[in-house]
């Protein structure tokens, strides 16, 4: 990161180059040149590309790279560099999909073959190459060759290994071409790479017809870049020029660059002609040799004579050109040009360098002025010159740079540079300025170590400088705060300069006084040397005596010679014997020698030390031992005798004895009347500060310490508002605030101090603690981490307490050892020991020794009845002696008291005096004390255990469907096999019975509906047969008096054609018979037989009338029956026979009857039902149609009418678990039991931080089952159908918000849920809860918990039933309850015992459900069933209940060892016609870790 934002103006200076053009001209050219400009962003990616990978940023590059692609994915250059950065994180897979891509883009591309070759770089041995490379260096050109090339295996040299290569090649002779052209491949393909141009001339040289244009070459080069390395090639190959005149030019070129290489210059003078004349020549021979004085005097004596000679006013411009002074250089140039044409090459260089360098001294000029942005403007049109000049000007640039305190934009203009030029050694130093600007030291050095041993001679300074500049700003930022910036700092300064004893002093006492010890002690390691500097040893026994080692800093204290044991030393030699005396007596304590000890304190009692610094130096390393009463009594001994004895601030350790034991008053007494003394002396006063602030501290935690925190409070506000920077003072404070309660001003308390210089070890630590008790992990956890690496006991424990609140328990206990080692460390290296001065419980006296040996010694003598009562410990109190472990003997407590100090100076307080502060040993035993603690506490979170346990779950309901037994039994093993975190296996073996589907419950599972609305289907329409059969009776009638009347009107015509006949018969023998009457002729004969035959004709008309009125009836009859007859078909023919069965089609609606429609013509290629027909014949086709379809939909009804689902549901299996649980998180995933109908995958996540000190949020993801019944926890399949159905999943997700403060208890929840299964429809639900309890009783063996609890539910859909589709769980549209939950638990020994009981108010309704809510055409059919009339309803009723429920619970443990429990526990809800039962057994048992 810090990369990164240290690079940013160089990105800036990227994406805005200074020879851009304007704003508004860069907008006009952006909207003409919209590919221009996007070509400048690509470059601007490259760039940047290019500059990240230099800076070891190759995911940065990447991102550039990356952007390049967005625009253009086929850019063969991105691809390339993909490619490149690939191959430096050594991915040769990566690289050759790179190239892959390339190749595919553009196969014959300069990129894939740089690529390509790339690859095949990485593939080439480097020991191998490392033997090619030895051969050519030993002279075999030709070995050397062959093993490159087989290294190449035929695919030619590497870009990287071209020059080496080929330089080799060209020196076998008949090879040399090859070599040439290679080289000259190498140099198009790099034509800014100087080392290829100068290999190519360095080849040319080798051969006479090329070698003018080599030297032409490396001449060039040097004119470019002035690279040293072509120095002696160039050279080399003048030497090999004929000393002819046209050398000389070539000659003269070099010793302008070279002007003492007398060699060279010896052979210009044998090949020099008369080019100008001897004077001329006399001239220039001076200008090359340097010798500018004489080289102008020279020449203008020249001009003297011959006012006309070029060649010499070039030379006086030359000698300008050299002197700086550009302006003439210029004009004298210029006048030679115009006066000698010809020699316009030869001056032109010169020229333009007179006129570039001009303007780049304004440029500086400007610089030096401090005038940096009109120098910047100046210079960066210079910059953009090729060769020396343009490096010359961005050399400048860089230094410009630096002084606007731009040195990340310097840093990448000398990058720049040396990336033209490797050996710019001025670029490199102005890098390393850049860099050091920037403080990135170790980068700066890195480079700075590349610099030539003259050049860092000269630039020596750089180092010399960067210890002191660091610890002066490392001193700062310390004393301004900045405590950790500034260890850093001198970290720096120690790797800047390791020899420095003082850096590596004031680190090392900064890693002390944080308590890490071993890394101080390696930090002085080095000033221990058996050469070290006397200034070295000095540091380090300063070092040794401040940590107590006080033999050692005399041994290093000897090791100094004489002429360096200034004053500082002996004052410190004089501490250093002190502490030694000290020591010692220290030895005598920490022997554990109770006989030994008393010696020593009966010793000191009789012939106490005569001064007073020394006998307040003692008192106070009493007091540290517990001695209290002794100290006491040497300190008002020596009291006694006056204040006359010695200087004021001698007696300051007696007043500090007096506030250490709780005589506050008496303390601060004494320290006014030695105050007052030291004033009178010159400067005295000040020595009393530090003492003044200890009494303070003392008497605030006397109050603290004695509860009361009031007075604590205003002791150390009153002391603050005259001393507000005490840090111990605020310290003490922030103690009272912790342990009043005030975690929030505490912590305020303790930033402050930390904030403060130093390391603040005891700050850090009451932080820390503080943190913890204000649930602040990850606080405490910053605090420490701002102190690592740990060596302090205290805070390695605080650090395992941290790891163990943060789920690491694995690290808590290891750092607990740690905390356990440092602890005995510190025992054992000076300070207290934890067993100094304890009686040997394996002696006989060892049983009656009291807590107070002296005591017992001024008594008589030992009891030795060998009873144990205790072991003594230094710092045992008892309420006898109120922490006073010595008393003298009763004579000389008299004489103490008669020796009391008078009046006369101070009064000792008359208040009763707290009990002193614990001493450094009782703090070590309690510290050891508390490590043990936690280390067992902590080794049992961490060990494994196993648990196994069996079930009994029992819920009231209806037999086959809501009823459930549950046995369950469960075998989990747990472990924490990493660093924090539980892991858990368990395997549940699980039977479940539902009871038996039998009788109306039949009805309700499965396809139960259906299959009865399918039976009285089947049922209805058996009586449609019968209705068609009297249909048919009236067709038949109808038929019948069809065919009678056909008859009848048949004879009808008959007897009318007869009738007809017989009337034409008669009126032809009527008509013939009048003629015969009318004709005269006619005779009687005649006349009768026409009269005969009109009566014979008139009887058979009769007759035929007769027959035809017989016919007219008998038709007429016919009419009447045939219209009776087609009446009653016709009525017969509307009948409608479903309606008449009770099925009421008309009823349905439109969709339904559509659908009805489409069904039965989709199946029974019909939807007609009516019988309408015109005729019989139609009626007799159209009724045997309506039976088939009746009998079609009649059996497909039947189909579905089988036989009811019957039998005992019961399902088995074995569930398997795997779990994590950590501090705030916890992950499971597992199954449902193997063998269940249908298994499902069932898991979860949860999270639940902490939020301040008391709150907690809950984010929690999970898949369970649903439990409710057999159908939802294991699925069921229907035995009539073989249809499978439940299994139902809970998943979804809830946040939550908790508070718990001990007494008072808050929480609410609300989560989303999908429910699904196996062929159940889905369904979703919302909950929430919000509750709170209080806590009447809390006590460490026993609780009582009272509260109340609301909660609510709502399911999208009633999916409470069994039948297909339905997923057999309560899912209510709307659910209230409302419980007041009461909990007791106790621990009795090895008894717990807890009991719960929530009476409540519950209150849901369901709405009407589907019976089939999976199954639309199903459901449909019910629905038209339930329409036309076959069934009651398609819908299970909606359903609505309130009332009153409880909950009870009891459990019982029993702890049959450390390690095994035994547990019970019973449960038992109910609410209306729902009641279910739990019982349970388990056994826990924890393994040793």
């Amino acid at each position: 990161m810090k990369q990164a934002i240290l690079a940013l103006p160089v990105l800036l200076c990227l994406v805005t180059l200074p020879d851009r053009a304007p704003a508004q001209q860069n907008s006009e050219a952006a909207a003409g040149n919209g590919a221009e400009a996007g070509a400048s962003s690509l470059d601007a990616l490259f760039s940047q590309a290019t500059f990240w990978r230099a800076n070891n940023r190759p995911d940065l590059a990447r991102d550039a790279l990356r952007r390049v692609l967005a625009v253009e994915p086929d850019n063969t250059r991105a691809l390339r560099g993909m490619g490149e950065l690939a191959l430096a994180d050594e991915d040769r897979d990566g690289a050759r999909q790179w190239l892959d891509r390339l190749r595919a883009q553009a196969p014959d591309s300069e990129d894939a073959a740089r690529l390509q070759a790339a690859l095949r770089r990485q593939q080439i041995s480097n020991g191998d190459l490392m033997e090619a490379r030895a051969l050519a260096k030993a002279g075999n050109t030709a070995g050397a060759v062959a093993r490159y090339e087989a290294l190449f295996d035929g695919a030619g040299p590497p870009p990287d290994l071209a020059l080496e290569y080929y330089q080799t090649l060209a020196g076998v002779d008949v090879r040399w071409r090859e070599a040439r052209e290679g080289l000259e491949q190498v140099v198009r393909d790099n034509p800014s790479d100087p080392a290829a141009r100068q290999a190519l001339a360095e080849v040319l040289t080798y051969r006479q017809a090329t070698r003018k244009q080599g030297i032409e070459q490396l001449a060039g080069l040097w004119r470019d870049q002035e690279r040293l390395q072509v120095i002696a090639p160039w050279r080399q190959a003048l030497l090999w020029l004929p000393e002819e005149p046209a050398s000389a030019d070539a000659l003269r070129d070099y010793l302008a660059v070279r002007p003492d290489d007398e060699v060279v210059r010896e052979r210009l003078d044998s090949v020099l002609s008369g080019r100008g004349g001897a004077a001329v020549a006399g001239a220039y021979d001076a200008l090359e040799a340097g010798r500018l004085s004489a080289a102008r005097r020279a020449f203008e004596a020249v001009l003297k004579d011959d006012p006309d000679s070029a060649e010499a006013v070039a030379g006086l411009g030359l000698i300008d050109l050299r002197q700086g002074r550009f302006g003439p250089a210029e004009q004298r140039l210029t006048r030679a040009i115009r006066m000698a044409p010809n020699r316009r090459n030869d001056w032109a260089p010169a020229l333009e360098d007179a006129r570039f360098y001009g303007r780049l001294a304004e440029a500086r000029a400007l610089n030096e002025q401090r005038n940096y942005d009109q120098a910047l403007q100046a210079v960066i049109p210079l910059a953009r010159a090729g060769g020396r000049r343009g490096r010359d000007a961005s050399l400048l640039q860089g230094e410009i740079l630096l002084g606007q305190d731009r040195p990340q934009v310097a840093e990448t203009v000398f990058r720049d540079l040396l990336e033209n030029d490797a050996a710019n050694n001025d670029a490199r130093v102005g890098l390393v300025r850049a860099l050091m600007a920037q403080e990135r030291y170790d980068e700066a050095n890195r480079i700075y170590a590349e610099l030539p041993a003259e050049e860092r001679m000269r630039y020596g300074y750089v180092r010399d400088q960067q210890s002191q500049v660091l610890r002066r700003r490392a001193q700062d930022l310390i004393d301004d705060g900045q405590v950790y910036a500034g260890e850093a700092l001198l970290h720096e300064a120690v790797a800047a300069a390791p020899g420095d004893p003082w850096a590596r002093l004031e680190l090392a006492k900064r890693m002390q006084a944080r308590g890490q010890s071993g890394q101080a002690a390696a930090m002085l390691e080095p000033l221990e040397a058996p050469d070290a500097e006397p200034e070295a040893l000095l540091a380090a026994a300063q070092f040794a005596a401040d940590q107590g080692r006080w033999q050692h800093a005399q041994g290093l204290l000897d090791r100094l010679p004489a002429d360096a044991r200034d004053s500082d030393s002996q004052a410190l030699r004089q501490r250093v014997e002190n502490g030694a005396r000290m020591a010692e007596l220290a030895r005598v304590f920490d022997s554990g020698d109770r006989w030994r000890i008393q010696s020593e304190l009966e010793r000191l009692y009789a012939a106490p030390p005569k001064t007073p610094g020394e006998t307040g130096q003692l008192a106070n390393f009493l007091v540290d031992r517990g001695e209290s009463s002794l100290a006491l009594t040497l300190v008002r001994k020596d009291l006694s005798e006056g204040l006359d004895r010695g200087a004021p601030k001698d007696f300051v350790p007696h007043a500090l004895v007096l506030g250490r034991l709780g005589y506050d008053r008496e303390a601060g007494e004494l320290l006014r009347e030695l105050q007052r003394r030291a004033e009178q002396q010159p400067g005295g006063a000040e020595v009393f500060a530090d003492a003044r602030r200890t009494l303070s501290v003392a008497s605030v935690d006397h109050a603290r310490q004695s509860g009361d925190f009031a007075r604590a409070y205003d002791e150390a506000v009153m002391a603050l508002s005259s001393d507000p920077d005490n840090e111990a003072l605020v310290l003490a404070l922030g103690r009272v605030y912790q342990e009043g309660g005030l975690h929030r001003e505490a912590a305020v308390t303790y930033d402050w101090l930390l904030a403060r210089p130093g390391p603040q070890l005891p700050a850090r630590r009451a932080a820390v603690a503080n943190a913890l008790a204000m649930d602040d992990v990850d606080r405490a956890e910053q605090l420490l981490e701002q102190a690592a690496p740990l060596e302090d006991s205290e805070l390695l424990l605080l650090a395992a307490r941290t790891a163990r609140r943060s789920g690491d328990s694995r690290s808590a206990l290891a750092l607990a050892e740690k905390a356990a080692d440092a602890q005995y460390r510190a025992n054992r290296s000076g300070a207290p020991a934890a067993l100094a001065g304890s009686a040997n419980p394996f002696r006989k006296t060892a049983g009656k020794t009291p807590e107070n040996r002296w005591l017992a010694l001024a008594e008589g003598e030992d009891n030795n009845d060998g009873t144990r009562t205790d072991v003594w410990l230094p710092g045992n109190l008892s309420a006898g002696n109120r922490g006073q472990h010595w008393q003298p003997p009763v004579r000389e407590q008299a004489v103490a008291a008669a020796s009391a100090p008078s009046a006369g100076y101070y009064q000792p307080g008359a208040a009763p005096r707290p009990a002193p502060a614990p001493t450094p040993v009782q703090e070590s035993a309690r510290a050891e004390a508390r490590i043990d603690r936690f280390r067992e506490d902590v080794r049992r979170d961490v060990a494994p255990r196993v648990e196994t346990g069996l079930a009994l779950r029992n819920r009231d309901g209806e037999s086959g469907l809501s009823e459930l037994t549950e046995v369950s039994g469960e075998l989990a093993f747990s472990g924490v096999p990493f660093r924090g975190g539980r892991f858990r296996g368990v395997v549940t073996p699980t039977f479940l019975n539902a009871g038996s589907v039998s009788g109306s419950a039949s009805e309700r599972f499965g396809f139960g509906p259906l299959s009865d609305g399918a039976a009285s289907l089947a049922g209805t329409l058996d009586g449609a047969y019968d209705l068609i059969a009297e249909v048919g009776q009236s067709a038949a009638q109808l038929e019948n008096a069809q065919a009678g009347f056909g008859d009848a009107e048949t004879a009808f015509n008959e007897a009318g054609v007869v009738r007809d006949t017989a009337e034409a018969d008669f009126n032809q023998a009527e008509a013939a018979y009048q003629t015969a009457l009318a004709d005269p002729t006619s005779t009687e004969q005649e006349l009768a037989a026409l009269e005969a035959l009109v009566e014979t004709e008139q009887a058979d008309l009769n007759e035929a009338e007769t027959q035809f009125t017989n016919a007219d009836q008998q038709l007429e009859s016919a009419e009447t029956q045939l219209a009776n007859a087609d009446t009653q078909f016709d009525n017969a023919n509307d009948l409608d026979v479903l309606y008449e069965l009770g099925i009421d089609l008309g009823a349905l609606s439109d969709e339904q009857r559509a659908f009805i429609d489409d069904y039965l013509v989709s199946n029974f290629g019909s939807a007609d039902f009516s019988l309408e027909a015109d005729t019989p014949e139609e009626f007799e086709a159209r009724s045997q149609a309506v039976r088939d379809l009746i009998g079609g939909l009649q059996a497909r009804a039947n189909g579905y009418a089988r036989g009811a689902a019957a039998g005992n549901q019961t399902e088995a299996g074995m569930g398997v678990g795997f779990g994590y649980q950590g501090q705030a998180f916890a992950a499971d995933i597992g199954s449902t039991p193997f063998g269940f109908e249908i298994t499902n995958l069932v898991g979860g996540l949860s999270w639940t931080p902490k939020l301040g000190r008391n709150g907690r949020f809950i984010l929690a993801g999970e898949r369970r089952a649903v439990t409710d019944s057999l159908l939802s926890y294991a699925g069921v399949e229907d035995p009539a159908t073989g249809d499978r159905w439940g299994g139902v999943t809970r998943t979804g997700g809830r946040i939550g918000l908790t508070f718990d403060n001990g007494p008072l208890g808050l929480y609410s929840d609300l989560g989303f849920y999908n429910y699904d299964g196996h062929n159940v429809a889905d369904n979703q639900s919302v909950e929430a809860s919000l509750g709170g309890y209080l806590r009447p009783i809390r006590e460490d063996d026993r609780e009582l918990k009272t509260g109340v609890n609301v909660r609510y539910m709502s399911f999208d859909e009633n999916l409470s039933k069994f039948t297909y589709g339905h997923g057999g769980y309560f899912s209510p549209q709307d659910y209230v309850s409302l419980s007041f939950p009461i909990e007791y638990s106790e621990d009795y020994h090895r008894w717990t015992w807890n009991a719960t009981f929530a009476p409540g108010f519950q209150s849901y309704s369901s709405d009407a459900a589907a019976f089939f809510p999976t199954l639309a055409e199903e459901q449909f059919w019910m629905e038209i069933l339930a329409s036309s009339g076959v069934i009651d309803s398609a819908y299970y009723a909606a359903e609505s209940k309130s009332g009153f429920g409880v909950n009870l619970g009891a459990g019982l443990d029993y702890r049959l060892s450390p390690g095994l429990k035994l547990g019970t526990r019973v449960g038992y809800d109910t609410f209306g016609d729902y009641s279910e039962t739990k019982a349970s057994v388990n056994l826990n048992y924890t393994l040793e870790e």
